[in-house]
């Protein structure tokens, strides 16, 4: 899927191709090289390569006082990779790792320490809402890079 936008920055329009992975005729959009002759042949000047790697949900336990009380706490987490290749010199400008979580709900347990307690699994009506949030803050992020790295 290919689709176009127009993106005014500071009173100067930039156009703006999103691409997805399904562009590729076999889906593998992460090779350096067919990523810049993909906009080579499109005659971009930069594209910005976003792989989301891992969106999960993960539990973390904190003993509070050993054998007596402990506390899971369950995150929403995002890993992937940022990559922008400057097309005219065919080189990757800058690779960073991204990592984002949030965190969703302490659940205490009182000498029981099972995970697997189905008190401490997250309603779906509430993971919804904690994968947007999550979704936002990785954008969010991923824009005040691409910024920092502009004005450089």
């Amino acid at each position: 899927m290919i689709q176009k936008i127009e993106y005014g920055v500071s009173q100067v329009a930039a156009p703006i191709t999103i691409v997805s992975r399904e562009a590729f005729e076999d889906g593998n959009a992460g090779e350096p090289e067919r990523i810049v002759s993909f906009g080579r042949a499109r005659q971009a000047r930069f594209i910005v390569n976003i792989i989301i790697d891992r969106i999960d949900l993960t539990r973390k336990k904190a003993t509070i006082f050993p054998i007596l009380v402990y506390r899971y706490r369950t995150y929403a987490v995002l890993t992937g990779r940022l990559r922008i290749f400057d097309l005219e010199r065919g080189i990757a400008v800058s690779a960073e790792k991204i990592s984002c979580e949030i965190k969703a709900s302490d659940q205490w347990q009182i000498s029981e320490d099972d995970p697997d307690n189905p008190a401490l699994m997250i309603p779906a009506d509430q993971k919804i809402g904690l994968f947007d949030a999550l979704e936002q803050l990785a954008a969010d992020e991923i824009v005040d890079k691409i910024k920092s790295l502009a004005k450089k």
